[in-house]
């Protein structure tokens, strides 16, 4: 099977998630209210992101997870395999097992359902180093297909209780301009990685730069739990997350009702996940 035979599979499951799309039910259309503007939500939209410690926390952290983690796995990968006995086609065997990490990340996010959301999310995303210390150190495909399975794994289950964060803590009316700055970091920092890993790699070696990320990855993720809003984040009951999004009172960190004139726009009942006030 050549390349344009895998390439045609790739564009088919992706008219195939169009397809399923198709068969969302959206409640309705939100209409932009009274002095609405691009200016407008993009200001809203900031300071809903920047009064959140641990969405931004986990922003940075990513933009560097993220840059690194493509720049070495996806580009220095079937690299240092094409130098080695195994050659660039067991890159093929790697990338599946990666794939099927996938898909038990997913299967198993189904089923464990953690407390604390974003402590989970850090967590498994730590996995991602395990390829890159394998493929620095004389990579063995079964060792290196293993540390695959296992970084894809770690990525799922971490992108599924990052999402699932996000739904819950975030209120509906700033959800998609929130999350937009917390996806523009990782986007624009995607170039810059393959630029500066591709040239690192070129003057001083693979093994040095894969070795590097992989420490890079590990500390930005580790950080995050000196982070103290990033344990305050609770998965809400899903009795809960099933009913509208209101405005409700603040809660405290200890579960407290604040005064009412410091309440908050919250969702579900629950805490907004903003920074603890004293």
């Amino acid at each position: 099977m050549g390349p344009q035979w895998v390439l045609s599979w790739d564009a088919a499951s992706f008219a195939l998630a169009a397809l399923l799309c198709a068969f969302l039910t959206i409640a309705g259309t939100a209409k932009p209210g009274p002095g609405a503007s691009v200016l407008h939500d993009f200001r809203t939209g900031w300071r809903e992101f920047a009064q959140r410690s641990w969405l931004w926390s986990y922003t940075l952290s990513g933009t560097v997870v993220v840059a690194l983690w493509l720049g070495s796995y996806q580009l220095l990968g079937p690299v240092v395999l094409d130098r080695t006995d195994l050659g660039a086609a067991a890159w093929g065997t790697v990338q599946g097992s990666f794939a099927v990490g996938l898909v038990l990340g997913g299967l198993i996010a189904l089923r464990w359902k953690p407390d604390r959301l974003m402590i989970a999310c850090v967590a498994t995303g730590l996995p991602l180093a395990l390829p890159l210390v394998i493929l620095a150190t004389g990579p063995h495909l079964v060792a290196l297909a293993a540390s695959a399975a296992v970084a894809g794994i770690g990525l799922d289950l971490s992108i599924a209780y990052w999402n699932t964060a996000l739904q819950q803590q975030l209120p509906t009316d700033v959800l998609g301009r929130v999350t937009s700055f917390s996806s523009i970091g990782e986007l624009m920092a995607v170039p810059l990685g393959y630029v500066i890993v591709g040239l690192t790699a070129t003057s001083t070696g693979t093994a040095p730069v894969l070795l590097t990320s992989a420490v890079l990855i590990f500390l930005a993720s580790i950080v995050l739990f000196a982070v103290p809003s990033q344990w305050t984040i609770r998965r809400l009951p899903t009795e809960a997350t099933a009913q509208p999004a209101t405005a409700q009172p603040r809660l405290g960190s200890q579960g407290s009702q604040e005064a009412p004139g410091r309440s908050r726009s919250l969702r579900l009942k629950a805490s907004d996940a903003k920074d603890p006030q004293p």
